[in-house]
């Protein structure tokens, strides 16, 4: 009896996979239905095969969406069976905001000979999005251009760096996106011509932020300004009220020559001049004193 009603079902799915596959075609093409940044026509043909040796019905759908969802920078994608044989791709993509690098894989440095290494970025919705260890995550032309775009992209924001015993976490990312809102609300409040380049923390809880004259903005000084603002561990936000206080009282006049400034007192701040600001005054301490002499 259940012999014959396996055999029974047997012959009925037989017969019907070898109708579909009597109806069955190639897959004449793959279209990506989304613009997007980072994910090309050219990208999805080489990850998403078509030609004479695929099944337009049997195609593994599925397989396919992870595929595409293994790339760093997409969120998400769907595949489709669409008409004339064709498959239609839709990929929703990660749309990174700032540069993710880990401090303590770089001897303590957040960048070599100049240049970040970059381990992760965050995207606009707040994600921490990991990067692939190694250079690249394929060795194909679609797939190399893709990976240059995201790190040329990732180049240019701003970037926070974690000095930490472990790696990047997705509570770490949003600690350090409430203290990047905080910053910048106070820097725009204040009605500061500042943006923050970067944003550090140190193992032991530390807060720094390198800040730099805005691109769209006028600044008071005749060069760029970039200086680092040492916040310390407590009282962030009364600390960052007494610059913006001091800095709009005057010390903006010396902006382009600052190369930190110190908040991690009780009152007041220390400024680290750039070296070609101490030589300055040291020339000029030296003239005054040579003007004395002489009369």
């Amino acid at each position: 009896m259940h012999g014959g009603i396996f055999a029974f079902w047997l012959l009925t799915f037989g017969g019907a996979y070898a109708g579909l596959r009597a109806l069955d075609k190639p897959v004449s093409a793959v279209e990506l239905m989304s613009e997007n940044q980072f994910t090309t026509q050219r990208l999805i043909d080489e990850l998403v095969p078509s030609g004479p040796d695929t099944s337009f019905y049997l195609y593994d759908l599925r397989q396919a969406q992870r595929t595409l969802a293994e790339l760093p920078w997409v969120r998400s994608a769907s595949v489709l069976r669409g008409w004339s044989g064709k498959l239609k791709v839709t990929v929703e993509e990660h749309v990174p905001a700032f540069a993710w690098s880990d401090i303590s894989e770089q001897n303590g440095e957040g960048s070599v000979n100049g240049e970040y290494r970059f381990s992760a970025f965050v995207s606009k919705d707040g994600s921490l999005i990991e990067l692939p260890a190694g250079e690249v995550y394929g060795d194909t032309p679609a797939s190399l251009s893709a990976v240059e775009n995201l790190r040329s992209t990732i180049s240019m924001l701003p970037v926070f760096e974690w000095n930490g015993e472990f790696s990047a976490t997705q509570a770490q990312s949003d600690d350090f996106l409430v203290q990047y809102d905080e910053i910048t609300r106070v820097l725009e409040t204040g009605e500061l011509d500042l943006s923050v380049a970067s944003l550090r923390k140190s193992a032991a809880g530390s807060w720094s932020v390198q800040l730099e004259s805005l691109q769209s903005g006028v600044s008071d000084a005749s060069v760029p300004v970039s200086f680092e603002l040492r916040l310390g561990s407590k009282d962030l936000q009364s600390r960052l009220q007494r610059f913006v206080t001091i800095y709009n009282r005057g010390l903006h006049r010396d902006a382009s020559t600052i190369a930190y400034a110190d908040l991690r007192y009780t009152s007041g701040l220390a400024i680290g001049w750039q070296k070609q600001a101490e030589q300055d005054l040291t020339d000029k301490k030296l003239q005054g004193l040579g003007k004395n002499g002489k009369s």
